[in-house]
């Protein structure tokens, strides 16, 4: 079972997003995730770990037909706050997928195998989302705040904090 980030994680988050860090990281990673994927308008995306919604929100302005999926109740809140209706928001664990096969033309897992306890497990079900495309990406520098997280939690690996 990986992590899920309490309300007090998720507020930690939300201010990383806010630092020079957090958005330079945000401005490259979207550049980038846009040149590989190559997305059409009206493509079914799903983005696993999506947090905050700060990927669903930038497909959703690209035209995406969007659904976020994260296992975090706070970070989906403030997705929420942040998206209202223009997104399928989803409680969920990236390991225990609640989609068929194909449902999707695009599946991401932007920012989220860190916080995953086997991500080897995972990766199979991943690719069978989308046969068309597939976009993973690992951010280092989340490494702290996974390690900062572990430290905060229970040993269920769940934070309620």
């Amino acid at each position: 079972m990986g992590h899920v980030f309490g309300p007090r994680v998720a507020r930690l988050y939300e201010a990383w997003e806010k630092s020079a860090e957090g958005i330079l990281v945000d401005r490259l990673s979207s550049q980038l995730i846009l040149r590989l994927l190559r997305p059409g308008k009206g493509e079914r995306i799903l983005d696993i770990g999506c947090g905050t919604g700060n990927h669903v929100l930038l497909f959703y302005r690209l035209g995406f037909d969007v659904t976020g999926l994260d296992a975090s109740p706070y970070m989906l809140d403030v997705a929420r706050s942040r998206l209202g209706d223009k997104a399928s928001l989803k409680i969920g664990r990236a390991e225990d997928l609640p989609f068929e096969d194909n449902e999707f033309d695009l599946a991401t897992l932007i920012f989220t195998l860190e916080f995953l306890d086997d991500p080897g497990d995972f990766l199979p079900c991943f690719m069978i989302l989308s046969l068309e495309r597939h976009i993973c990406s690992i951010y280092g520098g989340l490494r702290a705040m996974r390690e900062r997280h572990m430290a905060t939690c229970p040993s269920n690996g769940e934070a309620s904090r």
